[in-house]
């Protein structure tokens, strides 16, 4: 996006409600506000993304729930929500965005080498869409960077939003 910026890690520990909605958007609130006051002169964009089929499924706790939670999504759809937060002094901005995902069915020797590669282990459900999990993929329906976890145009408009376009304008 042509935008200069710095990864923060909050340090928080994220929370994980039966509602994937409230779950995103406390998460993305709460790691935008962890590090407002080191930054409280500059933008804040945090964001936080799960998978919610019969539940949230967050980010695994170990190779056998990333085994678990792919056994689960193998041949179905679920849906992935996705909250991003714009801090900047005390105005506040938010969006929310689902997405729905189609996996296709998968052997359990394929969700064992997929495990194996280390990549689910960080990612929300246990997959990401963007690397090699997206052999996977059949289809998705909605924002391609909603079940990425931050969505370029949102960033955009948020920024638009709040009048901040012309801080991030090439010269």
């Amino acid at each position: 996006m042509g935008l200069k910026f710095k990864a923060v890690d909050p340090g928080i520990r994220e929370v994980v409600y039966d509602d994937p909605v409230r779950t995103v958007m406390e998460n993305a609130l709460n790691k935008a506000l962890a590090v407002q006051s080191s930054y409280a002169d500059l933008p804040i964009l945090a964001s936080d993304t799960v998978v919610f089929l019969d539940g949230v499924l967050p980010k695994p706790s170990g190779p056998e729930d990333a085994f678990a939670m792919l056994r689960k999504l193998s041949g179905k759809s679920h849906l992935v929500f996705t909250a991003t937060v714009l801090l900047h002094g005390s105005r506040r901005y938010s969006h929310l965005d689902f997405a729905r995902v189609f996996f296709y069915p998968m052997s359990d020797e394929e969700i064992e080498w997929y495990v194996g590669t280390g990549e689910p282990m960080d990612k929300a459900g246990g997959y990401a869409v963007q690397g090699i999990g997206a052999r996977f993929i059949r289809k998705v329906e909605g924002d391609f960077f909603t079940v990425v976890g931050l969505s370029p145009a949102v960033v955009y408009r948020l920024l638009r939003q709040a009048d901040l376009i012309g801080l991030f304008r090439r010269g």
